[in-house]
């Protein structure tokens, strides 16, 4: 089985549908770690592909939530940071502790140390962590800034200017 590869979401479409975009697409990746989960053995192939369904997942919930507030990821950390935001605004611990588990999933994807038994728990964790994410999503206050390395549309365009300026150039 092949991942069908799909048009990149881009922060150019719609908050609404870029939402939905990163949510169907979340969803999409742990549908097609359930079919990987479905056959008799999983390769080595398989088990990697599973890994990292789990971690996208996960990263597209997030990016989803801050698509909802009108937010988009500026930094490769940006997901930790909003998993982080999530965390302490909902007082959910658990948040931290399922996140720390499924980011065991992405480094499985470098190093294959994940037995083939564990795969199951890495999805069932996944969608126990986007359920709590997604509520946690609810408590952020209409008009509330950005967590680190998050931010609107408009700081993501100057930031861009300012890369391209002959100043910044030296």
């Amino acid at each position: 089985m092949t991942t069908r590869v799909e048009e990149p979401i881009g922060r150019d479409a719609p908050l609404a549908e870029r939402r939905a975009k990163h949510r169907a697409r979340a969803d999409g990746l742990l549908e097609h770690a359930d079919t990987l989960l479905r056959k008799d053995r999983l390769t080595a192939a398989d088990r990697l592909q599973v890994s990292e369904k789990i971690w996208g997942a996960v990263v597209h919930t997030l990016k989803a939530v801050a698509a909802a507030q009108g937010w988009v990821f500026r930094r490769p950390r940006a997901a930790d940071s909003m998993k982080s935001y999530l965390g302490r605004l909902s007082r959910d611990g658990d948040i931290n502790v399922l996140f720390r588990a499924v980011s065991d999933y992405h480094t499985n994807f470098y190093q294959d140390h994940v037995p083939e038994d564990d795969m199951r728990h890495g999805v069932d964790t996944a969608r126990t962590l986007n359920a709590k994410l997604w509520a946690a999503a609810e408590l952020i206050p209409q008009g509330a800034s950005p967590p680190t390395y998050v931010g609107t549309l408009q700081q993501l365009e100057r930031d861009a200017r300012r890369r391209s300026s002959p100043r910044s150039r030296g």
